[in-house]
């Protein structure tokens, strides 16, 4: 853990000269992540498994890919997002890159790094970290996450298809709390597209198979009107 950190420590070092920001993003776990005080997060059991036939226990096996823990901004982000959007302000229109984000309001690298040896800790294998530093990337088996997040892993019956699902809310160390927001892939229930496909055929196609869209401009060329002495700002 102690050359993890080192690590985390010397990007954050580099980045934060490379982006010339002369405020980087402070420490926030203050504890040991190994106490045993838990902090329960609300509102991460699926409302589709309400009313679900809950057909048990998943295998403990299974494997879960693309889980994530979502880690919390720090503080000012919501007075430097508005700054941003404020003419006059200093940092009007002062876009970070995911770099700049990471260094002035993400989680800092020693807090990455500790969450990171924590869910290894867990016999959990991380997978990535957010460039902003906004989440970590996790994936570990049913009986793993289960275990590690003080919850169980059911599999439901939902209009007749099998998804698994946390039973109950999720839980981690309670001095994860001041940078672990929630979590992310605890299920495989994903939103319904809002996309649907279109019941006519596109009447613009090229031959590579690309379809276009186009105005219906006949009337206006009827009218006499054909563009001329007009501009058009996309």
């Amino acid at each position: 853990m102690r050359n993890r950190a080192r690590l985390f420590s010397k990007f954050a070092l580099v980045s934060l000269f490379a982006a010339g920001i002369a405020q980087a993003a402070p420490d926030r776990i203050t504890g040991s992540v190994d106490a045993p005080a838990l902090k329960t997060l609300r509102g991460y059991v699926n409302p589709k498994v309400r009313g679900a036939a809950d057909l048990g226990l998943a295998d403990a096996a299974m494997p879960i890919r693309g889980a994530m823990l979502l880690l919390k901004p720090a503080a000012g982000i919501e007075a430097f997002t508005l700054e941003q959007q404020t003419p006059g302000s200093a940092n009007y229109h002062k876009w970070l890159t995911p770099e700049q984000f990471a260094e002035r309001f993400g989680a800092s690298g020693n807090d990455t790094a500790k969450i990171v040896a924590w869910l290894e800790s867990q016999g959990l294998q991380v997978s990535g970290i957010a460039r902003g530093r906004q989440f970590i990337s996790f994936r570990g088996t049913a009986g793993t996450i289960g275990k590690a997040f003080h919850t169980e892993i059911h599999r439901y019956n939902v209009d007749g298809k099998v998804h698994f699902a946390n039973a109950t809310e999720p839980s981690i160390p309670a001095t994860l709390d001041s940078v672990v927001a929630g979590f992310h892939g605890l299920s495989d229930f994903t939103l319904e597209p809002m996309l649907r496909q279109a019941t006519n055929p596109p009447d613009y196609n090229s031959s590579s198979g690309r379809h276009y869209l186009a105005p219906d401009i006949a009337p206006l060329y009827a009218a006499g009107t054909d563009g001329t002495g007009q501009s058009i700002a996309i």
